[in-house]
C-alpha cells in the first residue's frame, strides 16, 4: 500500500457498519466460446504453473488476494453462488440491484 499504511489500516465492511463479513473478487481468465478442451487445458495448466511460482506466492503474501484456483463446474458453482450472495447483500443495504 504505502510506506506507512497497509491493508490492515483500512476498516473492514463490518467495522464500517456493513453486513459484509467476506468479499471475494475473483481474478479470472476468460476464453471465448467454443474453444476446444485442449485449448482450455492449455490455459488451465498455464495458470497452475503461474500459481506455483515464487512470484505468485509473493504476490499472494503482499496483497489481500487468496490462492484459490477453480475451474469448470466448481468455478461455475462459485460464480452462481457469489452473484446471488452479492445480490442479497446489495438489496439488504438498499443498493441498486439489476436483474
Amino acid at each position: 500500500m504505502t510506506a506507512t499504511q497497509n491493508w490492515h489500516d483500512i476498516p473492514t465492511c463490518v467495522e464500517s457498519g456493513l453486513a459484509i463479513p467476506l468479499f471475494q473478487q475473483p481474478r479470472t481468465v476468460w476464453l471465448p466460446g467454443k474453444v476446444t478442451a485442449e485449448q482450455t487445458a492449455f490455459y488451465v495448466e498455464l495458470m497452475k504453473k503461474v500459481q506455483a511460482t515464487a512470484e505468485w506466492k509473493d504476490y499472494i503474501e503482499r496483497t489481500s488476494q487468496t490462492n484459490v484456483f477453480l475451474t469448470g463446474a466448481e468455478f461455475n458453482k462459485f460464480m452462481a453462488e457469489d452473484i446471488e450472495r452479492v445480490r442479497k447483500v446489495a438489496a439488504a443495504e438498499g443498493w441498486l440491484v439489476a436483474n
